[in-house]
């Protein structure tokens, strides 16, 4: 039979320290010392950080805050990310790959952007837009084909019907180029047919030739056949600068310097049934051009 001592309570010589036992258990006053200690530890408390020492078990670190971003080490795993990371600042971000930004970019400020190719400038300029040489371009080609004859036999100018093109610049510092093919003649031979450049009606006086003595001004070019049955032919341009955005109608002024014979377009002076007698068109093209 195993020896056995029973006593409720096991006090130190100098009263410092006391084992109680119990129903229960055993009651420890004082400090306890030992080499180890073997068991749960489940209802331990204030336990020191500094005495927890080796590695710590796989556990949830839900409830643990304030960690040193400094004492995180190693590769965050994807899963550890949600599919679609929250709205927050990426103001401190940086070395940001660009194949890795995705999306339509925010409303934004360019000005520091530098080397884009032209290839990728895509809509319409706006009035902003500045440049510092070249630049100059077409921006628009307007033309009008006068298929049928016109006549007159007016020793004053005007407007040859069905023979004008309107154009509304797009910028006041744009110009506008003018440019006019002719077919005709006159039905008296060696009698002249002169002809004016004409803008909103009113001959263009800078296209026009200066008058001297009984040298009558003309402006473009004129016509003056030998022979009725013949005609001729010509063209002239002429570079205006309206230096505005308003609509202006560009035509051909036409007038007779013997009243009693006709000036003929698109035809020949006699304009006869004969085959050798000739109908051709006449022209009118407006070019904006940019500067």
């Amino acid at each position: 039979m195993a020896s056995e001592i029973r006593v409720d309570r096991i006090t130190h010589t100098a009263g410092v320290g006391t084992i109680t036992p119990s129903p229960t258990g055993v009651h420890i006053a004082g400090i306890v010392t030992g080499t180890t200690f073997s068991g749960s530890g489940a209802s331990l408390t204030s336990l020191p950080a500094a005495q927890v020492t080796g590695t710590l078990p796989a556990i949830s670190g839900a409830n643990l805050t304030n960690l040193a971003a400094a004492n995180l080490t190693g590769t965050i795993a994807d899963a550890r990310f949600p599919a679609t990371l929250p709205a927050a600042s990426a103001a401190n971000l940086t070395s940001i790959p660009a194949a890795n930004v995705t999306g339509t970019l925010p409303a934004l400020t360019a000005a520091n952007l530098t080397n884009i190719p032209a290839a990728n400038i895509v809509g319409v300029c706006t009035s902003g837009l500045t440049k510092t040489g070249g630049f100059g371009k077409l921006i628009q080609v307007l033309q009008t084909v006068k298929t049928d004859t016109y006549s007159t036999n007016s020793t004053s100018y005007g407007l040859i019907t069905g023979l004008t093109q309107a154009i509304t610049a797009t910028s006041t510092s744009n110009k506008i180029l003018i440019n006019v093919t002719l077919y005709g003649g006159n039905s008296g031979a060696e009698y002249a047919v002169g002809f004016q450049l004409a803008k909103d009606g009113s001959a263009i006086s800078g296209a026009i030739g200066a008058a001297s003595g009984n040298n009558q001004e003309s402006g473009t070019i004129r016509f003056r056949q030998g022979n009725t049955n013949h005609a001729e032919e010509g063209s002239f341009m002429f570079l205006d600068t309206p230096a505005d955005t308003s609509a202006h109608t560009y035509g051909v002024l036409m007038k007779v310097f013997n009243g009693s014979y006709y000036g003929k377009v698109g035809t020949t002076g006699a304009d006869g049934n004969y085959n050798q007698h000739m109908r051709c068109p006449c022209t009118i093209t407006v070019m904006e051009v940019g500067v």
